[in-house]
């Protein structure tokens, strides 16, 4: 386990670096493993049983059909561009993909947010607010 420098909560080796980047803001371009090789480096399915296994249940898998297209990296038939395009307007009709195309996996305000952050701590004695309050889609 290992301390956060900045708050004293305790993580794993591998978690800590994401707690930092996440919780704190440290390095925008943090990147938990660099520097770090990979479990599986040099090893293949001839001189590991975890990678062997591993490629059996990948085989498996692909034998029983159980990959779409598009995760084999193989361009989408119209059939199935169809089926997309006719379950997403399904959705939108129900209201169940009101946050496609929304963003916020930085988790930062955006600049009117920052702003008027600052007016309220700034110019106001009664500092109690809502940070985000949903209007509409």
């Amino acid at each position: 386990m290992v301390k956060c420098k900045h708050c004293g909560k305790e993580y794993s080796e591998k978690g800590i670096g994401s707690h930092i980047w996440r919780s704190h803001g440290e390095g925008k371009n943090f990147k938990p493993s660099k520097g770090k090789t990979s479990w599986n480096n040099g090893l293949s399915k001839e001189n590991d049983e975890r990678v062997k296994k591993g490629s059996i249940k990948w085989k498996e898998n692909l034998n029983a059909g159980k990959f779409k297209p598009h995760q084999l990296g193989k361009p989408l038939s119209e059939e199935h561009k169809q089926n997309i395009s006719g379950s997403m307007k399904k959705a939108h009709k129900e209201r169940r993909a009101w946050n496609i195309g929304m963003s916020r996996w930085n988790n930062e305000p955006s600049y009117p947010e920052e702003f008027f952050m600052k007016v309220i701590s700034n110019e106001f004695e009664d500092k109690k607010y809502i940070n985000e309050y949903p209007i509409s889609i």
